[in-house]
């Protein structure tokens, strides 16, 4: 017999490979729960050679090892080299897990054990529905926060029907720095294990990241790392959308009245603020702008005046300088098709607009505006979700302190952080009243 010890377990995953003979036929895994509600997801796999079986038990009067004392709560011995999985909602105290060989000569296993976050003493999982937020909140330890490397939390979902999963994550800190990831249920067995396909990832740095992944029906998990040396609480909120509400025109674009946040979502990546774009768009309004370079439009007399009077405005602020000011100019093309269309750009429009930019050809803003209004086929698709949403979020913007907060290069980087995620989908209203409820905080 093995003893092993894990210590204090999280959302990470513990994981061990053994081999079980008729001489030496169980191994047994010391770990130990330290909140309520936390969920067990132990899965033995990759059995070879004969049967074996797992056993959960609490170690009832704390000595760290597994005697006749101890309370068996729960198995699995299903026959065979079948899998074998416990899942159970337990409350902070020691446990073992006990790997016994069934039948079998010489039996080789691995070993996967790890905890998510129980909602409730009955309940192991957030279940999205359509187009209704989820809410989670929790705190999180640190790198260096006693025990050590213990800095992950796990949460489970459920979905009824294929969709896209868009998640808020907040801090109560302004320079935290976390990885997050979505995994899918790929085996079903319906636990949290190495196995489990990795969707998406993403890391964030500061106070709150924005992720959204498309997924089927069924189970899935999140998994959040904190990258920073100290803990914090973090919440996040979830909406499903099961029918994803998309643009499907693919229309040229036009800049005219009402159209300015072309310009923002295209040249800065991120929603414009009210007094700005009811600015631009009463500006465009006074020239008669009216220009779609797809529909063969040209621009002449006060309509160029105006265009120049927003490409010059734009290409010259603060914020331009912040965003581009230490890119070359094949990186500030790539730059401007990740805000308008989520992708780097292709080969020949690399090349073409790399060169114009290099031979003074055309301004960084012009060239924003001119690809923005020329976009077709998918990317017009993209753009025009974005779009939508930065409407969304800019309407949304309705009382002083969010006023106050959406400004400077803070409110810039927020910004740009919540329109990212919407390639595909158009946002639903709680997503902006969301993020900016965390802004204004």
């Amino acid at each position: 017999m093995a003893n092993f010890n894990f210590g204090v377990i999280d959302g990470d995953f513990f994981t061990s490979s053994g081999n079980l003979t008729q001489l030496d036929n169980n191994d047994t895994f010391f770990f130990r729960l330290e909140n309520n509600d936390s969920v067990i997801n132990v899965n033995l796999f990759n059995i070879i050679g004969g049967d074996a079986d797992i056993e959960l038990y609490e170690d009832s009067n704390f000595n760290g090892i597994l005697d006749a004392t101890d309370s068996l709560l729960d198995g699995s011995s299903r026959t065979g080299t079948q899998e074998e999985v416990i899942k159970r909602i337990e409350t902070a105290s020691d446990y073992f897990v006990k790997v016994v060989r069934f039948d079998g000569n010489s039996i080789d296993y691995d070993l996967s054990l790890t905890m998510t976050e129980g909602l409730s003493s009955t309940q192991t999982a957030i279940n999205l529905s359509p187009n209704n937020q989820r809410f989670f909140s929790d705190f999180l330890r640190g790198i260096t926060t006693f025990p050590q490397n213990r800095q992950f939390d796990a949460i489970e979902y459920t979905t009824s029907a294929n969709g896209t999963i868009f998640g808020q994550i907040t801090t109560n800190v302004s320079d935290s720095q976390f990885n997050i990831k979505v995994f899918d249920d790929t085996n079903s067995n319906g636990i949290f294990d190495t196995r489990d396909l990795l969707l998406t990832q993403k890391e964030v740095i500061g106070q709150t990241g924005f992720i959204n992944v498309p997924v089927e029906t069924g189970r899935g998990f999140v998994q959040i790392e904190n990258l920073s040396n100290t803990g914090y609480d973090y919440s996040i909120a979830a909406n499903y959308l099961q029918d994803n509400p998309t643009s499907t025109n693919t229309s040229p674009l036009t800049l005219q009245q009402g159209t300015a946040q072309i310009a923002y979502v295209a040249y800065y990546g991120r929603p414009a603020d009210p007094s700005g774009v009811n600015f631009w768009n009463q500006t465009l309004g006074n020239g008669n702008v009216n220009y779609s370079p797809r529909s063969g439009d040209i621009l002449t007399g006060n309509e160029q005046t105006t265009y120049d009077r927003i490409v010059n405005d734009f290409g010259n602020s603060a914020e331009a300088n912040r965003l581009f000011g230490g890119l070359s100019n094949s990186d500030k093309v790539n730059q401007v098709y990740n805000f308008a269309f989520g992708r780097d750009a292709e080969a020949s429009g690399l090349n073409f607009w790399t060169t114009q930019l290099n031979n003074g050809g055309v301004t960084l803003a012009t060239f924003a505006l001119e690809v923005a209004l020329g976009a077709q086929n998918q990317d017009i698709i993209v753009l025009r979700n974005k779009i939508a949403s930065a409407d969304l979020f800019s309407q949304s913007i309705n009382t002083q302190g969010e006023i106050n907060a959406y400004s400077g290069s803070t409110g810039e980087v927020f910004g740009r952080n919540w329109l990212d995620p919407f390639d595909n989908f158009i946002s639903l209203q709680g997503n902006a009243d969301t993020a900016l409820s965390t802004l204004s905080s």
